[in-house]
């Protein structure tokens, strides 16, 4: 005996899919086609927390730190760095450049801050001349600059 779906569903429940089948082939096989099996729920859950896991580890270490002090010591900005090294913000290219300089020993280090501070020094007064005129643009900047140097320390 044929079993016939229901034509309407009762409260809470779906309708199944419709397979829609190709006619015969010469070998006289009815083609199947083929499609992605719906998800459960649990499937996607798992799905979207690996992406959050691999998203949570951040840019690839290693020789990205040290592309990161080389370009930034060019007088790269951190989002120029970032493009180069395809991270995806210019945070992340700032943590690789933070990683880098904390490597780096004692004395080398102090330089290194140092040259920095210089930059964000000349980047202050360019900030402070362009937006003048703003004084909210102007304050958002200046705070931004300051957790730079913060991070420095």
């Amino acid at each position: 005996m044929e079993r016939q779906w229901p034509l309407e569903p009762s409260s809470g429940t779906t309708l199944p899919a419709v397979l829609v089948l190709a006619p015969p082939t010469d070998l006289g096989r009815w083609i199947v086609p083929r499609g992605r099996e719906p998800r459960s729920r649990d499937q996607d859950r798992d799905r979207d927390s690996d992406r959050e896991r691999k998203d949570s580890r951040g840019p690839r270490r290693g020789s990205s730190d040290e592309d990161a002090l080389r370009l930034r010591e060019e007088g790269r900005t951190f989002a120029s760095v970032a493009r180069s090294l395809n991270l995806k913000r210019s945070n992340d290219a700032l943590a690789a450049f933070l990683r880098a300089v904390r490597q780096r020993p004692d004395a080398e280090r102090a330089e290194l801050i140092g040259r920095e501070r210089l930059r964000l020094d000349l980047l202050e007064a360019r900030i402070r001349d362009r937006d003048k005129g703003d004084p909210t643009r102007l304050d958002r900047r200046l705070g931004a600059l300051e957790k730079l140097r913060g991070s420095l320390s």
